[in-house]
């Protein structure tokens, strides 16, 4: 029965995909795969997965070290893009998240504003800091940045490249 009511499910959004059907919170939204590439800050493009279980983006952060300035916190990491190549990174500490694991355990997790472009949306979002190192993409993008601009076909893969106009034009925080 659960195999049913899943072929089913797919079936239905591939029919409302290719017959065009939107609703009124979609209206315009573009198809992407469940990877695509982001680039974060105009600095570099990284390989995200895209997963509507997980409400912000998280990115693979190395090396991350915590400092205080006055009464603020910063934090100082690095991460690699598709090319291979190191950039480093040292922003403010905007909150902390609590992120809930897998196996009901939790974890507080630094998390800053970043810059992010996928296809020709910016977007300013809050983004948490781990090391993602041991997994096979090194950010996640979650419902927080895909609201009301895409929807992700799961059958599909690198279905767009970042086109953003320069960072100044963000659309909007999140």
């Amino acid at each position: 029965m659960k195999a049913r009511r899943g072929f089913l499910a797919q079936a239905g959004f591939l029919l409302a995909v290719a017959f065009g059907w939107r609703d009124a919170g979609a209206a315009g939204a573009a198809v992407i795969g469940w990877v695509e590439p982001v680039q974060i800050e105009d600095k570099l493009v990284v390989n995200a997965k895209i997963d509507t279980g997980a409400d912000s983006p998280s990115l693979d952060a190395q090396d991350l070290k915590i400092t205080r300035r006055g009464r603020k916190e910063w934090v100082s990491f690095w991460t690699k893009g598709r090319d291979k190549e190191r950039v480093d990174f040292e922003r403010e500490i905007f909150r902390y998240v609590d992120i809930e694991r897998a196996g009901g355990q939790n974890e507080k997790r630094p998390a800053v504003i970043l810059s992010l472009c996928l296809g020709d949306v910016r977007r300013e979002v809050v983004v948490n800091l781990v090391d993602r190192s041991a997994l096979e993409y090194p950010m996640i993008i979650g419902r927080s940045f895909l609201q009301n601009k895409f929807i992700v076909d799961p059958t599909h893969t690198y279905t767009t490249l970042p086109s953003c106009a320069a960072a100044g034009k963000a659309e909007e925080k999140k």
